[in-house]
């Protein structure tokens, strides 16, 4: 079976995180899936701009193959084009409604484009659906923190690290706000957890910064 090839895996735009999955093609057109696959091999090469092409493709002799609607957006989301992102993604929504994953990556993509209500909308749908989407209240609340709305940031964070205790970003964040508001100790307390979590040096000193900053 053949996997879609994911090219973007952490932050698009001011914290707000992409869902980063694999999932299995389905069976379409001989030819569609030829494109397909080399547009998988042009993105593993590094080659975004070709393997748009190849998906370009695809989708016009199999315009429903959400699959390749799927990559399109990842792609055009690597390389700044939000606005073929979005369309993408609802192109791949139609045919697959019921997947949260592209949901949330529409609603990553509206929050790149400067659209913070329509990415709020997607999140919120994504939470009714399943309340326990931790990386949907980490988005959220960033949504809250670019509109200055503090109090309800630190909700929303403080959610996403009780659906999820190992979410390294969600405390670090949630530390960032808490030193924002003035609740110092909580903010430190916050900090110390991502420590706890981290496996990366470089951040970890980063955060030691920030914790040293706290006594100032």
């Amino acid at each position: 079976m053949k996997r879609i090839f994911l090219i973007i895996g952490t932050v698009l735009v001011t914290s707000i995180l992409l869902k980063v999955l694999f999932v299995e093609a389905r069976s379409y057109d001989v030819t569609a899936e030829e494109y397909f696959d080399r547009g998988l091999e042009y993105a593993e090469g590094g080659d975004i701009e070709r393997a748009i092409a190849e998906w370009q493709k695809a989708v016009e002799i199999s315009p429903g193959y959400p699959d390749a609607h799927y990559n399109l957006g990842v792609a055009y989301s690597a390389i700044g084009r939000f606005d073929k992102a979005v369309e993408e993604f609802k192109e791949a929504l139609r045919f697959m409604p019921e997947s949260l994953e592209i949901r949330h990556n529409l609603g990553a993509a509206y929050a790149s484009q400067g659209n913070l209500d329509a990415a709020l909308r997607e999140f919120r749908k994504i939470i009714r659906t399943n309340p326990n989407f931790a990386q949907a209240y980490y988005n959220i609340g960033t949504i809250y923190s670019l509109k200055g709305d503090l109090s309800n940031a630190v909700n929303q964070l403080e959610e996403a690290v009780r659906i999820n205790p190992n979410y390294f970003e969600a405390y670090v964040f949630l530390g960032d706000l808490y030193a924002e508001t003035g609740r110092k100790l909580s903010a430190r307390n916050a900090y110390k957890r991502a420590i706890a979590l981290s496996s990366d040096p470089q951040k970890t000193e980063e955060i030691r910064d920030k914790i040293e900053a706290l006594r100032r």
